[in-house]
């Protein structure tokens, strides 16, 4: 009977070490690395196993098939904080999204976002050297803070959650960055200059390009009570 349960355990921690690699698979292929975050939101079992990897491979207790199939994603055994490591990282994510603004929120990878931060806070204080500096020009780092366009769909989402549509006011007080980029956009739109997954993207949430009279300033009058959030700097 112990045998038989033994034989059952095995069978159940293969099928989930199966599902793991699986998973880091498709971590690596969307990210391009495996640096999977112990924190990490969109699938904590991962980001936990990672971390057990590690140190079950610092202990010598990891099997050597395991070892084999994790060199083979080119998997780091160190989760590395260096220079380096952030700037690969930051390359992997500018390929990715084209730019190097990533949110101090950025669920895939919280240590990046941190990062990025940090690294703008050290150079607005004088505390960053001239060839880090460098570095992070040639791969056209924003040294401000700007809200990306993720973030802004994210603020849109809450804004229709709330209201029931995505007309927000050009004066929404709550967030007048927000109401900024809403129309920014409806004139882009109408130039022909923004892009066409953008467009797709908001006509998913229901996005009005022309707006009807009437409604957005009983919005903007009822929006005032509202205690202001802290605005965000326009891209």
């Amino acid at each position: 009977m112990k045998q038989k349960t033994k034989q059952l355990n095995s069978r159940s921690h293969q099928s989930s070490r199966k599902q793991h690699i699986h998973d880091l698979i498709a971590f690596k292929k969307k990210y391009g690395h495996c640096n999977v975050p112990s924190r990490y939101s969109l699938n904590s079992a991962l980001g936990s196993w990672v971390a057990r990897v590690r140190r079950a491979k610092k202990h010598g207790t990891l099997v050597e098939d395991i070892v084999c199939h994790l060199d083979a994603l080119e998997f780091s055994w160190e989760r590395r904080t260096t220079w380096e490591q952030h700037i690969s990282d930051l390359k992997a994510f500018k390929k990715k999204h084209g730019h190097c603004n990533v949110s101090h929120k950025y669920q895939p990878d919280l240590a990046l976002g941190q990062w990025v931060a940090d690294t703008r806070k050290r150079k607005k204080h004088g505390k960053l050297d001239a060839e880090m500096i460098q570095c992070l020009d040639a791969l056209g780092f924003c040294w401000e803070r700007q809200t990306t366009w993720e973030e802004y769909i994210h603020d849109l989402k809450a804004f229709k959650k709330e209201h029931g549509h995505c007309e927000v006011p050009n004066r929404y007080q709550p967030n007048l960055a927000l109401g900024l980029w809403v129309s920014n956009l409806r004139q882009r739109k109408k130039l022909g200059t923004l892009a066409e997954d953008k467009i797709l993207n908001l006509d998913g949430l229901g996005f009005v390009w022309e707006l009807k009279r009437g409604r957005p300033r009983l919005l903007e009058n009822a929006a005032t009570t509202c205690v202001p959030s802290k605005t965000r700097r326009s891209r």
